[in-house]
């Protein structure tokens, strides 16, 4: 069972990645 805190650094996690993800994509285009 994931706790609320395993579940906020997941948040985090996907948050950088999905910042990240739309720095690439601002330098393809």
């Amino acid at each position: 069972m994931l706790t609320f805190r395993d579940l906020s650094v997941d948040l985090i996690l996907m948050h950088i990645d999905k910042k990240r993800y739309n720095a690439f994509e601002s330098l393809l285009h």
